[in-house]
């Protein structure tokens, strides 16, 4: 199977944007009864014990910086994009970036999994120049850095 779709193509093939939880996270992580209540549910699942379902509730992101419009290009994946984009903004991220300056925020995309987030990634590396400039400009035609909106 090509990994290489075209950013036009990036809604029909799937990703996190069709991804809803069965639950919120925050309410869910608040409430002790709501975990007591979920286990029933799910016969011998007790979330003390089994942490793999607390994996339930993190969130993946795949990301790319700029150092201008049309500029230099850097793709990357992280489990917290806020403290992955401080990280480069302040020159302990990828070294790729901190060289050639590409620390503006112009694209991300949520996905429900690592692996998920991953084979995104890749793929999106495996891409042509022009198909992820496309992909930026299809959201952010203004190369805007988006740090800005992610607290919004």
């Amino acid at each position: 199977m090509d990994r290489r779709v075209k950013p036009c193509d990036d809604r029909v093939i799937g990703g996190a944007e069709n991804w809803k939880p069965a639950f919120s996270a925050s309410s869910f992580a608040s409430s002790k009864s709501a975990a007591t209540n979920l286990s029933s549910v799910i016969t011998g699942l007790d979330p003390v014990i089994h942490a793999d379902f607390y994996r339930v509730m993190k969130r993946y992101w795949v990301y790319m910086l700029a150092s201008r419009k049309n500029g230099t290009l850097y793709t990357g994946v992280t489990n917290d994009l806020m403290r992955r984009i401080h990280e480069h903004q302040t020159g302990r991220g990828s070294k790729f970036a901190t060289r050639y300056g590409a620390l503006r925020l112009v694209w991300y995309d949520e996905h429900p999994s690592a692996g998920l987030a991953i084979a995104r990634e890749k793929a999106i590396k495996s891409w042509p120049r022009k198909w992820k400039i496309d992909l930026i400009e299809m959201l952010n035609p203004d190369w805007y850095d988006l740090k800005r909106f992610l607290n919004s």
